[in-house]
């Protein structure tokens, strides 16, 4: 019987350690990588289907903003958005770079590289994700009559950080007819559709509600999300996101 006994606890033991890795995976939080790119722009696709690849990979938040300051080049990109543009240029001031360019990414608001330089991105990917800051928790709930609630937890904070709201589609394919990329057909993946700041954090737990009209279908269609950021300073390190899942 102690045999027995000391076998099953032997057994239960080893599950719970097998366990262990797969469970903290898991909970992992998303690293979040943004890609600014255009339609127009003729060196963008290999970025664009880089991002495709990093948005299929558990604990990446992947976002494509898409700026307008390329439309003029003989192609209106339909997801250009002057917040992106606007976006891109405070984290140009951030970086201390003198111009904006496309492709490229922004790894958690830390780290920028040439968007389709996989090397780059997956390095400074990977040494973000082995030494996480401290954060505050942040979960977002979608309520009966269609508002979002996030909630961000207590924490220390080193100054003020913004609460990014994000929309974004899931995949776009688009004909583009006229421009450096005319007669190629274009696949565009987490198109952020809308970005505003909701609140701001300061340490101190806070409940924050976005109304119904403000989010739409996003996080209740499944071919459209809704995320947060909670974000050092607006355009610096990303501390803490989460994204509501769609309802299937």
């Amino acid at each position: 019987m102690i045999a027995r006994a000391l076998f099953t606890l032997l057994s239960v033991a080893l599950a719970i350690a097998g366990a262990g890795p797969t469970q903290a995976e898991e909970k992992l939080d998303p690293i979040v990588v943004e890609l600014f790119t255009s339609q127009g722009c003729s060196s963008c696709p290999p970025a664009d289907e880089f991002l495709g690849d990093l948005a299929q990979q558990p604990g990446i938040l992947a976002l494509s903003f898409h700026v307008d300051y390329w439309d003029y080049i003989g192609w209106k990109d339909p997801y250009a958005l002057h917040l992106s543009t606007q976006r891109q240029r405070k984290y140009a001031h951030t970086f201390d770079i003198p111009y904006v360019y496309t492709p490229q990414m922004v790894v958690q608001g830390s780290v920028q590289n040439v968007g389709s330089d996989r090397s780059d991105v997956e390095s400074a990917i990977s040494q973000l994700r082995q030494k996480p800051p401290a954060h505050p928790s942040l979960n977002l709930e979608r309520r009966d009559d269609g508002s979002l609630t996030v909630r961000i937890g207590a924490g220390e904070a080193r100054g003020t950080a913004t609460v990014w709201l994000v929309c974004f589609d899931r995949r776009h394919e688009t004909e583009v007819s006229r421009g450096e990329n005319a007669g190629t057909r274009l696949v565009d993946h987490h198109v952020v559709r809308r970005i505003e700041a909701i609140g701001t954090w300061k340490g101190e737990a806070l409940e924050l509600s976005v109304a119904a009209s403000v989010v739409g279908d996003y996080g209740s269609d499944a071919d459209r999300e809704v995320a947060a950021l909670v974000q050092s300073e607006g355009t610096g390190p990303i501390l803490v996101a989460a994204v509501l899942q769609s309802r299937h």
